[in-house]
């Protein structure tokens, strides 16, 4: 789940663990420019959630926030 979409000021994400895992958080603009990058060690197994703080750092536009986990990748677009 990502939330809001628009992003206001941050944007939450919440997402499922198989296993415990370390997470890269990836934004890349539509040029395919990277905007923003959080690594996140030690999630645990489960529910996670996280908060990425966008206040004033993008402009409006589309991007894609790409997360790696465990050997597994996930693309979303957000706005």
């Amino acid at each position: 789940i990502v939330a809001p979409n628009p992003v206001v000021d941050k944007l939450h994400v919440q997402f499922f663990l198989p296993k415990k895992s370390n997470v890269e958080i990836t934004v890349i603009d539509i040029s395919g420019k990277q905007v923003f990058q959080s690594k996140i060690s030690n999630l645990i197994i489960g529910l996670n959630e996280i908060d990425l703080p966008f206040k004033n750092k993008l402009p409006s536009g589309t991007y894609i926030l790409k997360m790696k986990f465990a050997k597994e990748n996930l693309n979303l677009e957000i706005h």
